[in-house]
């Protein structure tokens, strides 16, 4: 099994490297769980934007980004 772990990224054109590399797999139909590791700025708007987009999770702490692999890769 895969897991792909990224962060949220920001660029000056609308939109986040995060987004871009979610729908991007979407398109290709590329399944992999993915874990967004960011920042706690803004969260309560990305975490949103990024579970609606297939991410398996959206976390700004390192013990929550553990967490979250330990509950995927079980």
């Amino acid at each position: 099994m895969y897991l792909v772990i990224t962060h949220w990224g920001w660029r000056h054109e609308p939109g986040s490297t995060a987004e871009d590399l979610l729908q991007s797999m979407r398109n290709e139909d590329l399944r992999a769980p993915v874990l967004v590791f960011s920042q706690t700025e803004q969260a309560d708007i990305r975490k949103p934007i990024a579970l609606a987009l297939g991410a398996a999770d959206y976390t700004y702490s390192w013990e929550n980004l553990v967490g979250a692999i330990e509950r995927i890769l079980g």
